[in-house]
């Protein structure tokens, strides 16, 4: 069951990166800004399911294959922080500090957003 999971886990955070592609090719919208950030909350969510901290992450992304949800969750924080532009970012030549830094402000955000989530339907 665990591995029927992952592999669901890994579809989803596919099917985000190929969006991300699409919305690079055609630009970003305001329906294109709404589904970047609904990206951003369901690859936290994602990201969340592997219930480890951002260096372990990090570490094991370094040591290991690199998970696509870490890569959907954080080329969308990015593409957010940069003004809704979305662009080329290879994270095979960052070093573990600098992912971990992305990593840990992606959280931060998707954090925040929640929090405001809940503030405006609370």
């Amino acid at each position: 069951m665990t591995k029927v999971k992952l592999n669901a886990i890994s579809a989803i955070a596919e099917m985000i990166l190929k969006e991300l592609a699409d919305l690079k090719n055609n630009g970003v919208d305001n329906e294109g800004k709404m589904k970047l950030t609904h990206h951003f909350k369901l690859s936290y969510k994602l990201f969340r399911r592997l219930n480890s901290p951002c260096k372990e992450v990090v570490e094991f992304t370094r040591s290991n294959k690199p998970l696509v949800e870490v890569e959907a969750f954080c080329k969308c924080y990015l593409s957010i922080q940069a003004g809704y532009r979305i662009s080329s970012i290879n994270f095979d030549g960052m070093d573990i500090d600098t992912l971990c830094s992305i990593l840990e402000g992606a959280v931060s955000k998707a954090k925040d957003l929640s929090k405001e989530e809940r503030n405006k339907n609370g």
